[in-house]
């Protein structure tokens, strides 16, 4: 499938960054054991494609195990940095201006209909 992909790029003058390009094996819990076989190399443009465990994404965080609590901590870290920077700046506002200010900046969590939370995940998310 790589080959096909060099192809398509050769014929339409494209370029792949191989050295941005990540590989992840997915693997279910009830498939762990195949995480522990040796998995051939890929290569694109002749280069070795790097595997890793989780990798960012257009700003969700794909993870091995199909678990989506590395975005989560990732969006709720945003979230406390985001309000601190937010009522720093308009501490002098009133209470209901904050209110409104606060309702059209609280889109902090796109992408969140990726996410499939257990009750821990959505307990933190509660609370922040």
């Amino acid at each position: 499938m790589l080959d096909i992909c060099s192809t398509f790029a050769v014929d339409r003058h494209l370029v792949f960054n191989s050295s941005k390009t990540k590989c992840i094996r997915f693997t279910s819990k009830d498939a762990r054991w195949i995480a522990s076989l040796p998995f051939p190399s890929l290569r694109l443009d002749d280069i070795q494609l790097e595997f890793v465990n989780q990798w960012k994404h257009l700003g969700h965080i794909f993870s091995f195990n199909l678990k989506h609590s590395a975005s989560i901590d990732n969006e709720v870290k945003r979230l406390f940095s985001s309000f601190n920077s937010f009522f720093h700046a308009f501490k002098g506002a009133s209470p209901s201006v904050l209110c409104r200010l606060l309702q059209a900046h609280s889109a902090i969590f796109y992408g969140c209909q990726l996410w499939s939370c257990n009750d821990r995940e959505l307990n933190r998310l509660r609370v922040a």
